[in-house]
C-alpha cells in the first residue's frame, strides 16, 4: 500500500516536528487514506491549508499547464473521474468535454474538503485564496492561526506580494 510506505519513509526521516507540503493530490489521492490511519490525537497536530480559487482560474490553469483531461496522456493520470472508488460529489453529470470534467473535478475536490472537515473536526483547517496569500494581512492571519513566526520577519514581509511561478513560461492551450 503506497500510503503506508510513504508514511513509513516520512516517519523514518523526521525528528520531532514534521512539515509536509502537498498539492491537490493530497485530496485527490492519498490524503483520506492517510487521515483514516491516524489517531485523533495525531490528527489534532495536523494543519491543512485549502487554497480556494475561482472555477474560471482553475479551468484556465488546467489548460495553461496542459493538465486538462484529454490534452496530454500524462495529465489523465492526475485527474479524478466520477467513476473513482470514493466519490463525494453527488452530481455525476455526463462529462462530454474537458471543461465539463474539470468543473466536476473542482466540485469533487470541494466535496472532499468538506468531508475532511466534518469527518475529522480535530484537524486544524484554514481556507485562503491567492489574493490573501499575496497580502501581508492574509499571510499574518495564516501564521497566527498555526501559531507560527517567521525567523526574519522583515525579509519575509518583503516577499509578500512578489509574484513567483507566474506560469508565463508555459504553453497555453485553449479550452474546448
Amino acid at each position: 500500500d503506497l500510503v503506508v510506505r510513504k508514511r513509513a519513509a516520512i516517519d523514518q526521516r523526521r525528528q520531532g516536528k514534521l512539515y509536509f507540503e502537498s498539492n491537490a493530490q493530497f485530496i485527490k489521492a492519498f490524503g483520506l487514506a492517510w487521515l483514516e490511519r491516524e489517531t485523533p490525537a495525531t490528527r489534532s497536530r495536523i494543519g491543512l491549508i485549502y487554497l480556494k480559487r475561482s472555477c474560471n482560474e482553475v479551468v484556465e490553469s488546467f489548460f495553461a499547464n496542459r493538465e486538462a483531461p484529454g490534452v496530454e496522456i500524462f495529465a489523465d493520470v492526475w485527474n479524478i473521474r466520477p467513476s473513482c472508488v470514493r466519490s463525494f460529489h453527488t452530481t455525476k453529470s455526463d462529462l462530454k468535454t474537458p471543461m465539463d470534467h474539470i468543473k466536476w473535478q473542482i466540485d469533487e475536490i470541494e466535496a472532499r474538503w468538506e468531508h475532511i472537515k466534518q469527518e475529522y473536526p480535530e484537524l486544524r483547517t484554514f481556507e485562503t485564496s491567492l489574493d490573501d496569500l499575496n497580502s501581508l494581512t492574509g499571510v499574518n492571519d495564516l501564521l497566527r492561526f498555526f501559531n507560527l513566526e517567521p525567523k526574519d520577519k522583515e525579509s519575509f514581509e518583503n516577499l509578500i506580494g512578489t509574484p513567483k511561478n507566474t506560469g508565463a513560461e508555459r504553453a497555453h492551450v485553449e479550452p474546448k
